[in-house]
């Protein structure tokens, strides 16, 4: 588990926190959280794909984020106490660490450390959010399409001697739904970043062979 939570956790802290949860697993199309849910247990992801979706104007669904092993998912419910303002749908199958409400406050009540780094992974969410309203503003559509890459192959990429490898458990239309874009452009997008020699595909699985390319990329 790599995500931006676990990472964050040394040894003992990591100890303490499955000693608390319970193991979770989810079929594929299933909904580990609902949004509007006031069930606020926290999910710690050890393996799996799962995206963080609102209901959008006239009912459409709209992706918000990608969540991969290692994030943590229902902790600003659990801290606040309002309902969740977003679906957690799983992409493919995942495993999780499932915390109630009540064990999530005693670890962080016990755990300043912990707490800590929660709260960390909150801002982190923020700032990050802010940074994509800013891509809006200034990208074009297919940069925001290679930039969504980009932040997915830091975050979750493993480095191999071809590239930066991503199991990429998301589909054209989840890329499409996270940059505003049409399937049509995302489809079109990913086209000419493999025929540049950027990327390459294959299913669900991203190669991104010159990450720096990606960064630059805003046709």
């Amino acid at each position: 588990m790599a995500g931006d939570f676990w990472e964050m956790l040394n040894q003992a802290q990591r100890e303490t926190v499955r000693a608390a949860a319970q193991v979770r697993r989810f079929r594929p199309g299933t909904a580990l959280m609902c949004e509007g849910d006031q069930d606020r247990s926290v999910l710690v992801l050890v393996s799996g794909w799962a995206k963080v979706t609102t209901a959008g104007p006239g009912g459409h669904e709209v992706v918000l984020n990608v969540c991969g092993p290692g994030d943590i998912v229902g902790e600003t419910s659990a801290m606040d106490g309002a309902p969740r303002s977003g679906a957690v749908v799983a992409v493919d199958v995942v495993t999780a660490l499932a915390l109630s409400v009540e064990r999530f406050a005693r670890i962080i009540r016990a755990h300043p450390d912990i707490s800590t780094i929660v709260s960390r992974v909150i801002t982190g969410r923020l700032r990050a959010a802010d940074a994509r309203r800013r891509q809006f503003a200034e990208l074009s559509t297919p940069g925001r399409i290679a930039e969504l890459l980009a932040e997915l192959a830091e975050r979750y990429g493993v480095s191999t001697s071809e590239g930066v490898v991503v199991d990429l458990r998301i589909s054209q239309q989840d890329i499409a739904a996270m940059t505003a874009a049409s399937r049509e452009t995302a489809a079109r997008t990913l086209r000419t970043l493999r025929e540049a020699g950027v990327i390459s595909t294959a299913r669900r699985r991203l190669t991104i062979h010159r990450p720096d390319a990606l960064r630059a990329f805003n046709a």
